[in-house]
C-alpha cells in the first residue's frame, strides 16, 4: 500500500496541490490535513479574470460558477494621479473578474478536491514531524499521527512544518494590513477601487450580501 502525499493547510494553495496531484498520478493517495476553519470574515475578496483558466484546468470551474459569486467588471485606481482611471475587463480574454466571499471559496475548492478522491482530514492541526529512516514521514496531529511519503506545506506565512523542518524566514519587508468588512444599504459600484497614498494604499471592493470590503496596506517602518 502506497504512503500518501500529505498536504497540510486547508486554503486554495493546499486544495489546488492536491487537485492537481491527483491529476498527474490518479493511482497517488493524497490526503489534504487542515486546522478547523476559522468561523469569521477572511480577507482575499477578488479574482482576477485569469483565475478562470486555473479553475477550469482544476476541474473546478463549473461549481465555482454554481456559488453565484458577484462579478467584477474592471479596476478602478488613483495610483499616479489623484482622478482614478478605469482598466474594464471588457477587453480580457479571459472574460470577468469575480468578488469572493473567501470561506465558501476555500469551501468549495476542498468539496473538489474531496470529489476527485482526495482524502480530507478536518481538524488535523500540525504538531511535529520525524524523518525515518526510509526517508518517510511521521506526522504528529493534534488528536492524531499518519505517516506520509512526501509532504507539502501548504500553510502560507505560518510554515508550521517547513519551520518545523528548520527552515528560516527571510522577512523582505514589515508590511502590515488592516481590514474591516461594511454593510452597505445599495451596491456600490461592482469595480475594486485602489487608492495610492504617501505610506501605502486603500482599497475597496464589495462582497456579496450588500456588503464591502476595505483595507489599508503600509509599511510601520515608512510611518
Amino acid at each position: 500500500m502506497k504512503l500518501p502525499v500529505v498536504v497540510l493547510g486547508g486554503g486554495p494553495a493546499a486544495s489546488a496541490c492536491a487537485l492537481s496531484l491527483r491529476q498527474l498520478d490518479p493511482s497517488i493517495p493524497v490526503v489534504i490535513a487542515r486546522p478547523a476553519a476559522s468561523a469569521g470574515w477572511q480577507p482575499g475578496e477578488s479574482l482576477s479574470p485569469a483565475a478562470r483558466q486555473i479553475l477550469d484546468s482544476l476541474g473546478c470551474w463549473q461549481r465555482f460558477l454554481s456559488e453565484g459569486f458577484l462579478e467584477s467588471y474592471g479596476v478602478r485606481a488613483a495610483w499616479e494621479t489623484p482622478v482614478p482611471a478605469g482598466r474594464d475587463y471588457l477587453a480580457s480574454a479571459h472574460g470577468s473578474g469575480w468578488h469572493l466571499v473567501r470561506r465558501r471559496f476555500d469551501h468549495m475548492l476542498v468539496e473538489c478536491a474531496a470529489e476527485s478522491g482526495v482524502e480530507v482530514m478536518d481538524g488535523a492541526r500540525f504538531r511535529d514531524a520525524t524523518r525515518c529512516a526510509d526517508g518517510h514521514w511521521n506526522l504528529r496531529m493534534q488528536d492524531t499521527q499518519m505517516e506520509a511519503a512526501f509532504v507539502v506545506d501548504a500553510t502560507g506565512r505560518n510554515a508550521v512544518f517547513a519551520t518545523a523542518a528548520g527552515a528560516q524566514r527571510q522577512l523582505q519587508d514589515s508590511l502590515t494590513a488592516a481590514f474591516r468588512l461594511f454593510r452597505v444599504k445599495r451596491p456600490l459600484a461592482v469595480e475594486t477601487l485602489v487608492e495610492a497614498r504617501e505610506h501605502g494604499w486603500w482599497y475597496a471592493v464589495p462582497v456579496p450580501g450588500d456588503r464591502v470590503a476595505a483595507g489599508w496596506m503600509t509599511d510601520p517602518d515608512l510611518l
